[in-house]
């Protein structure tokens, strides 16, 4: 919806130039002071934990980016380029991350504040398959990029330390990075398998709840309206 008031206090010098119009949106959404349009709700809670995420996302990023940045320049052989490949890739996954996230933040804010049934479609919109997607797989690339990031430390402290008669101090230092990869790589992917086993449980023991409330309600309307069992 195109905001359509205010405009009889604009003069001539208010209006935005025809040559910037043609260029940018010069409208926006109905401003509406609707009192419900404050009040807190479930989607502004998850997006809170999506505002953790994209800023340590942020982080990881500009981390990643300045690592590239500051190596040497390449012909080391094969393990530097993966490891500054594995580095390279941390960097666009994050960025990724951070691009859908703060889109939908943004997004999701302005549906819900744009009139009465904001929440409304701020709910559809939060909870359409495409943007679900979206959603999970970006969150998803900044977790795994950390153990990828680690494997790219790795290569790149291996391409350092090996220089000269130094594999026996490389050995133990790059077995430790490894290995710490592969047990975040595993922790995150438990941490997943818990957090779906404990949904799956709490929409199973949700379900009798809500039928005995249902039934509930059907009763008592039944009762108010004379047996007839219509609900209004």
């Amino acid at each position: 919806m195109v905001a359509d008031s205010g405009f009889e206090f604009d003069g001539p010098e208010s209006g935005a130039p025809h040559w910037l119009g043609n260029l940018v949106r010069t409208d926006s959404l109905e401003v509406t002071n609707d009192p419900r349009i404050s009040m807190d709700n479930v989607i502004s809670k998850r997006l809170q934990a999506f505002e953790k995420v994209a800023v340590a996302s942020i982080l990881l990023a500009s981390v990643s980016i300045s690592t590239i940045l500051a190596m040497e320049e390449p012909g080391e052989g094969f393990i530097e380029y993966a490891g500054l490949f594995m580095m390279n890739l941390v960097f666009v996954l994050n960025l990724f991350c951070v691009l859908i996230v703060t889109t939908q933040y943004y997004q999701i804010f302005r549906l819900m504040t744009s009139g009465p049934t904001g929440f409304e479609m701020s709910k559809s919109y939060y909870l359409n398959q495409n943007i679900m997607t979206l959603r999970h797989l970006s969150t998803s690339s900044f977790f795994y990029s950390i153990p990828i990031f680690i494997l790219s430390i790795a290569c790149m402290l291996w391409t350092k330390l090996r220089k000269g008669h130094t594999y026996l101090m490389a050995i133990p230092i790059v077995s430790m990075e490894v290995a710490a990869a592969l047990f975040l790589f595993i922790a995150i992917k438990k941490h997943g398998d818990i957090f779906r086993e404990k949904y799956a449980f709490l929409k199973k023991h949700e379900r009798p709840l809500a039928v005995h409330t249902q039934s509930v309600h059907l009763s008592a309307h039944t009762a108010m309206w004379g047996g007839s069992g219509t609900v209004f």
